[in-house]
């Protein structure tokens, strides 16, 4: 990772700005965990329609100590199941399909008979959410103001 090299110059920023293939769960995590920086940039774009209509992970509650979620409609998931998938620690959580069924959002939710969850495991799982909600409320900024964040460092880099 870069941040190795801007470390040992002193130069590690407390924002990095980055192409959308550097921000994944797992860079997000190692950057703050193991730098201290955020990474800044867009995320991959989802496909998935419930980005859309407000039904996306976001508007879900994980609870991590009772293994369980909480859809927008105030309804329990019902099964919390960690697997492998790829070599990647996730976990599988289901609402129930009679609930499901009857939901009023069923159409804005899950396009089957009922909703389903792929989890990242909690560390990296909250900084994705944390980041989501950074880039909402960085968006707000302009170019120009991102453009003026970046000049101190890379003038520092030059001047040496």
């Amino acid at each position: 990772m870069i941040h190795t090299g801007l470390a040992e110059k002193k130069l590690l920023p407390r924002h990095h700005l980055v192409d959308a293939g550097y921000v994944t769960s797992a860079n997000l995590v190692r950057s703050q965990s193991g730098y201290r920086v955020d990474l800044v940039g867009p995320t991959l774009k989802t496909h998935w329609y419930q980005a859309e209509t407000g039904y996306d992970l976001t508007h879900f509650g994980i609870d991590w100590e009772a293994e369980t979620v909480t859809c927008p409609q105030g309804r329990t998931s019902s099964s919390w199941t960690p697997v492998q998938d790829a070599g990647k620690s996730l976990i599988k959580v289901k609402f129930s399909q009679s609930d499901c069924k009857v939901c009023p959002a069923q159409a804005c939710c899950t396009g089957t008979t009922r909703r389903t969850l792929t989890l990242h495991p909690e560390s990296r799982c909250w900084r994705c959410l944390q980041h989501a909600s950074e880039r909402r409320r960085m968006s707000s900024r302009t170019p120009i103001a991102i453009e003026r964040a970046l000049r101190g460092p890379i003038r520092k880099e030059c001047a040496r």
